[in-house]
């Protein structure tokens, strides 16, 4: 991916006005490249050369048989963003574009499928902070590896640098979704994609009706 024609095409695809998937697999086609390759060639770029140092690089994999996602290769740039892998078996936020493009490709590869590729973008706005993410990914089959389907995600902090170099940033068909980390670490009371109840968060609550108890306990003593 020879740097200076592909920093010319992603700074045309950045000043598109609406959000274009058949412009993105386009990229993708002229330059044969894996969106593996294309993903980790833009994390070495966009911080080179267009001053987007604020982003994060995420590979899932998952496997439609038990259902289970997991994180196999991860980059983040500038600081630790959302979302991250964790080695306690969570589970990882459904709203996230990573997850439910999985879930949409859902089938083991064939040899007829191994080549389809699915194209989204999202909104990420993280539950509980300011932090907000465009999140681009592509989820394809895992083939050869049998009854696996892989998915990259590019993410971009979204701030004034984003907004001036990223035109299509405001294009109201852009999904903007509230998104979490794991289900056992989110708050959130009416998510009809929750995999998990919020053991994490009830334990903090717990503790903490535990405390307040103790020091009204004390107060009367």
């Amino acid at each position: 991916l020879p740097m200076r024609p592909f920093v010319q095409d992603i700074q045309q695809f950045f000043a598109l006005p609406r959000w274009d998937e058949r412009a993105f697999l386009e990229l993708l086609e002229r330059y044969a490249a894996t969106p593996e390759m294309f993903f980790q060639r833009l994390t070495n770029l966009l911080p080179q050369c267009m001053g987007l140092d604020n982003l994060f690089f995420m590979r899932f994999t998952h496997t439609p048989s038990d259902g289970t996602f997991d994180v196999d290769r991860e980059l983040h740039l500038s600081q630790r963003h959302q979302p991250h892998g964790n080695a306690i078996s969570e589970h990882y936020c459904r709203r996230w574009i990573t997850i439910r493009l999985l879930e949409e490709l859902r089938q083991p590869a064939t040899d007829a499928s191994c080549n389809e590729l699915l194209v989204r973008v999202q909104r990420s706005s993280i539950i509980d902070s300011d932090d907000e993410y465009l999140s681009i990914s592509v989820a394809r089959a895992a083939y050869p590896t049998p009854h696996q389907n892989v998915s990259v995600t590019l993410g971009l902090l979204i701030n004034d640098t984003l907004r001036q170099k990223i035109k299509f940033l405001s294009d109201p068909s852009i999904q903007v979704r509230k998104v979490g980390t794991t289900c056992e670490r989110c708050a959130l009371t009416d998510c009809a994609e929750r995999a998990a109840p919020p053991l994490v968060i009830e334990k903090k609550q717990q503790y903490q009706r535990m405390q307040d108890l103790l020091l009204r306990l004390d107060g009367h003593i």
